[in-house]
């Protein structure tokens, strides 16, 4: 099963190799698109439940991160982790209010919340002055990384390590309880499942 993913990024390496830097930026575009959609396919295909608001969680998570790293001057990817707190942060707090409701009111909460998001952080001037936050931090300690092709061996990393967590995520007891919460909440909890822990999880 390894032979494929091995494939996958070789062929990967070689056309980061041999492609142009457009070409390049744009396959670092389709794997930002499917590490964004990892976590709505937890939630969705494992636990049973549609988030509207994915994309806002991500945009904030980017907005945040780019916002330091534009004040500090410190290198975006440096500041990662606190895109990653801040992601799941903004999940736990919709999780906590979306804990009563299920199946299509859980997409009406998170759209409002991703509406009410981007209502409020994404339109400030003290945030986004004139509609814009400009990262100018191009080195790591010397080390340059700010063009795509730069940037492409990173996010690769990125991306076979986040398939990594996900296949050891779905052999664990976790996946097993948000199938259980997906097919039937009620016999989940019977089977002691904690469903509000599960589905905040998720």
């Amino acid at each position: 099963r390894w032979t494929g993913w091995l494939v996958s990024v070789a062929l990967l390496m070689l056309l980061w190799v041999t492609q142009s830097e457009a070409t390049v930026f744009r396959l670092g575009i389709i794997m930002l698109f499917f590490l964004a959609s990892a976590g709505l396919h937890i939630l969705v295909n494992w636990a049973g439940e549609l988030s509207l608001a994915q994309g806002t969680f991500v945009g904030l998570s980017a907005l945040v991160v780019a916002k330091l790293s534009s004040d500090l001057g410190i290198h975006p990817l440096l500041l990662v982790p606190v895109g990653i707190a801040v992601g799941m942060t903004a999940g736990l707090v919709l999780a906590l209010v979306a804990y009563r409701t299920r199946g299509f009111y859980v997409a009406i909460v998170t759209l409002a919340a991703a509406v009410a998001i981007d209502r409020f952080f994404f339109t400030k001037a003290w945030l986004v002055k004139g509609g814009q936050v400009t990262v100018t931090a191009d080195s790591i300690g010397g080390w340059e990384v700010f063009s795509a092709r730069e940037l492409f061996p990173i996010l690769l990393s990125i991306t076979v390590l986040t398939v990594a967590i996900l296949r050891r995520l779905y052999r664990s007891r976790y996946a097993r309880a948000m199938y259980l919460l997906k097919e039937h909440p009620e016999s989940a909890a019977a089977r002691g499942v904690n469903v509000a822990g599960i589905r905040s999880l998720a």
